[in-house]
């Protein structure tokens, strides 16, 4: 009884905090396999069971369960960021390895002196110690396997059928609260703190375009199944009747039938498998590279909201500094101290401030809704983004290394090398159709069955490769008149040589021909335009480092120059037109700043993307 209630208050714990019943009940299948852990280290340790036994197991109740709380939570803090059910799964699993292991091992390591006798009266708490130890090793170690698979589970349960049964005692609660006339209270949305990384994940799971890369992968996968499916054993049933003035017939028939490539039955692939394949990696290397393009625009759109929300506050802190500077003006001007040309260049500098406000203002929301359609959110969700830091070290950029990258990691180079290792396999199948065609049949007709077998190099009017074809053919009812008409068997043998097609077979040779002609230029002539890319875009990125370096001195300078105006100001000794140029120059410099650390970010975005290593594991790692 002490054991089921301490499960129960451990479970109603667990419900408050998770606020949830299907969490709670995933971490309690933890609890069982302790008791498996239990017998086996009292067995195996020749410990009899008493009292300190059962105060073990207690403690096993809420204790055991700590593991798979630590998996269950972080699971659900990855998939609330966005991540995927497997890819939160899986995630959340490594990395919640090591801490596992950790507690379970100084858990252990700490109760074997107890467990071991060691100390005066340590004899009655040896079986407790005992219990501890073989309960939480042996949960730990299935808590690993067990929650994550029973979690993936009920999740895609839960998913599937989106339904969830209100308890009575809430039904009860929302009526009494309707007939007493109470609203409920509505509260904002939390603002949610999400990294590029979450970005482009949410944006790859989450939006269209993600969805649609998916579906065109998935559709490239079955278009290769179907291709490959001509290939496969195909059974079909047949009746037929007939009735006549004559005769009357009738046949009922199973047959079953498969062609496969002779080169298929010796462990090599044909060539039109290879064809085949080929065709598959074209487009998956194709939709890598789209993936590829809309990561980079995530990764611009991220960072344009950050651009254009630094610029609004830089916006408003001009905005403020102009309206005080205008406060003093005019403070100035009722002691006489100023002219009508200082108080109207003030009064327009506050002026042109308030409307650049007003311009960033927008110029931010639009960056809002444009990074929230990219990744599949409401327009209107609050998301804090964090800053982003480089993936790049400067001092460790080679040219040539990214060079070398770029040739073996660029999607859109594999894509026209698999383009010319297909156009090639095309070319050798067109040439295929200037042998001659030959087939040669045998076939056994029976009772009840027919069968046959077919080595031929003809696929209808053209000649293909050589290819195996059987069939088995079983009649469990057919015209007794036909029975037994071929006891022996048939044996064929058919040559097919085409004198004249119109000139068929050679264009489909030229065509070929051209095509692999055109590929091996296409290819040519994109390994040229991929070294210039990854120098131009190389340059391109030590001219931005250069920028922003330039940028933090102009901020100095500016500061020190507007600075010194002020104080100038106060003496008499310069006009308020120069204060004025230099908050100007100030806020620019300001400006120009930050949107030169944008511009490094984004050329470093399209480096990347030059030399083929813009990924999601790349974007992630850099975030670490």
């Amino acid at each position: 009884a002490a054991m089921v209630l301490s499960l129960l208050l451990v479970y109603m714990v667990m419900a408050s905090q998770f606020e949830s019943f299907l969490d709670p009940f995933i971490i309690m299948f933890s609890v069982p396999f302790a008791l498996g852990g239990v017998i086996l280290m009292l067995f195996f340790t020749d410990t009899n069971i008493n009292s300190q036994v059962y105060l073990g197991l207690i403690m096993l109740g809420g204790v055991v369960v700590n593991n798979a709380i630590v998996l269950i939570s972080y699971f659900r803090i990855l998939m609330d960021r966005g991540a995927g059910l497997k890819t939160a799964v899986l995630k959340g699993a490594r990395a919640r390895l090591r801490p596992i292991l950790m507690t379970t091992c100084t858990t252990c390591l700490g109760l074997i002196p107890l467990a071991l006798g060691m100390g005066e009266g340590a004899e009655t708490q040896t079986p407790l110690a005992r219990t501890v130890i073989g309960g939480l090793a042996f949960s730990s170690i299935l808590t690993l396997f067990l929650i994550p698979v029973i979690f993936t589970g009920l999740e895609e349960i839960r998913k599937q059928y989106k339904t969830r049964r209100t308890s009575i005692t809430s039904v009860a609660l929302v009526l009494v609260c309707l007939l007493a006339g109470l609203s409920m209270p509505v509260h904002a949305g939390e603002t949610k703190k999400i990294t590029v990384t979450e970005a482009v994940n949410m944006a790859l799971q989450n939006s269209e375009a993600g969805k649609i890369i998916r579906l065109k992968r998935e559709n490239a996968e079955s278009v290769l199944g179907l291709e490959q499916s001509d290939e496969k054993l195909q059974v079909y049933s047949e009746i037929g009747a007939s009735d006549s003035k004559t005769e009357e017939d009738m046949e009922v028939s199973l047959t079953a039938e498969k062609s496969v490539a002779l080169k298929n039955i010796v462990g090599l692939k044909s060539l039109t498998d290879l064809v085949n394949e080929s065709t598959m990696k074209i487009t998956l290397l194709d939709l890598e590279a789209q993936e590829s393009g809309l990561i980079q625009e995530v990764i611009s759109a991220y960072q344009k909201e950050i651009l254009t929300k630094k610029d609004l506050e830089l916006a408003e802190e001009n905005l403020e500094r102009s309206r005080r500077f205008y406060d003093e003006i005019m403070t100035k001007s009722k002691l006489g101290l100023t002219s009508i040309s200082d108080e109207v260049g003030a009064e327009a500098q506050a002026a042109a401030a308030e409307t650049s406000v007003n311009r960033y203002r927008q110029l931010y929301r639009l960056a809002r809704i444009s990074l929230r359609q990219l990744i599949g959110v409401e327009a209107e969700a609050e998301l804090e983004l964090e800053p982003v830091a480089g993936a790049i070290d400067p001092h460790k950029l080679v040219l040539e290394s990214l060079r070398r990258e770029a040739w073996s990691k660029r999607a859109d180079l594999r894509k026209a090398q698999e383009d010319v290792y297909r156009s090639e396999n095309l070319l050798k199948l067109a040439r295929l159709s200037q042998r001659v065609g030959i087939s040669l049949n045998w076939s056994m007709e029976k009772d009840d069955f027919e069968t046959g077998v077919a080595l031929t190099n003809q696929n209808g009017n053209d000649t293909d490769e050589w290819r195996l074809k059987g069939s088995v053919k079983a009649l469990p009812y057919q015209d007794p008149e036909r029975i037994g008409s071929d006891p022996e068997g048939t044996l064929k043998l058919s040559l097919k040589w085409t004198l004249f097609d119109g000139k068929a077979r050679r264009e489909r040779v030229k065509q070929a021909e051209l095509l692999y002609e055109q590929k091996t230029t296409e290819l040519s002539k994109l390994q040229k335009k991929i070294d210039y890319d990854v120098e131009a875009e190389f340059f391109n990125y030590q001219n931005k480092l250069d920028e922003v370096k330039n940028g933090a001195i102009q901020v100095r300078s500016k500061k020190i120059y507007l600075d010194a105006a002020e104080a100038k100001l106060k003496l008499g000794l310069v006009s308020v037109k120069e204060v004025l140029d230099a908050q100007a120059d100030y806020h620019q410099a300001l400006v120009n700043c930050e949107r030169s650390k944008n511009e490094l970010y984004l050329a470093e975005v399209k480096l990347l993307a030059a030399s083929g290593l813009l990924t999601p594991e790349r974007i992630m790692q850099s975030q670490k």
